[in-house]
């Protein structure tokens, strides 16, 4: 969660007028290029990159990114399932958990979207890349199930 609030962060950072020439390097094809090259031998998409020097030699991927895709999808199925809150409000739901240990509303939500015992399955995901991409798996088939009864 945390890892996907920092993508936010460094997109409003980059907004400032103190970045403008950075903001203008990212935009040039020469920076594009460079993300480009990184991002095949990496094995990622270009957006997972938000900041690359220019020589190439360094860049700026946000960390988890098997996790913040769990995320993504995990928000992205809710709003399907209820679809009356944005994912922006989804997302802060989930946030506001973190910090307040409440997680009465994003467990009902969960199993909402991935039926019984998903919210149990999204808890057992460790920091592990397996781990993440297993929970990921294992999300899509509960979520088939969910809309095979509907």
């Amino acid at each position: 969660m945390v890892a996907s609030e920092e993508e936010v962060f460094v997109q409003e950072l980059l907004e400032d007028p103190l970045f403008a020439d950075e903001r203008e390097w990212l935009n040039s094809k020469e920076a594009r290029g460079l993300i480009e090259k990184v991002a095949r031998q990496v094995g990622i998409s270009e957006e997972e990159i938000f900041w690359i020097s220019k020589d190439g030699k360094r860049c700026m991927i946000p960390a988890y990114f098997h996790h913040r895709a769990v995320l993504r999808y995990v928000i992205e199925q809710i709003k399907e399932q209820i679809g009356s809150e944005s994912v922006e409000e989804i997302k802060s739901k989930f946030l506001k958990s973190l910090f307040t240990g409440e997680l009465l509303t994003i467990a009902e939500l969960v199993e909402a979207a991935f039926g019984k015992g998903g919210f149990r399955a999204l808890g057992k995901m460790d920091k592990d890349d397996n781990s993440a991409i297993e929970t990921l798996a294992d999300l899509e088939e509960r979520r088939k199930k969910v809309l095979e009864k509907k």
